[in-house]
């Protein structure tokens, strides 16, 4: 399954305010809040998160996304309580979690802060168990 039918299935799979209404250029349009919004930020979840968004990415709209903070926060909105627990904890990223932003660490960037645009691909580790 490719992103496109990734995030169509998200989106159709998750209650939420958005319809999807059609695909033209390589994009995937949907409506919420009775505008039009073109999806164009691909959020990657591994591991565990997996299991609690039931897909391995999304796409995400990006206009009024601006860092990763704001991202994780609609990510929280569109997969709930479990989702918000298992990667925070009293209000911080849990230790050991790893975000990357287009394969850089953005503990090397600007953290929470670093900057999101078109185009970008965050990936969310969990930490790493085993033994």
């Amino acid at each position: 399954m490719g992103y496109r039918e990734t995030a169509v299935s998200s989106i159709l799979n998750n209650p939420s305010p958005y319809i999807l209404l059609s695909e033209e250029d390589g994009s995937i349009y949907i409506e919420s809040a009775c505008k039009w919004v073109k999806l164009d930020l691909m959020v990657k979840f591994f591991a565990n998160l997996r299991n609690i968004t039931k897909v391995k990415e999304v796409e995400v709209e990006t206009e009024q996304i601006e860092n990763i903070e704001l991202l994780l926060n609609k990510l929280v909105e569109m997969y709930g309580d479990q989702f918000r627990d298992t990667l925070f904890d009293d209000g911080k990223i849990r230790k050991f979690f790893k975000i990357l932003r287009n394969g850089r660490d953005i503990d090397f960037e600007q953290g929470l802060e670093t900057k999101l645009g078109k185009d970008d691909v965050v990936a969310i580790f969990p930490p790493a168990g085993g033994g």
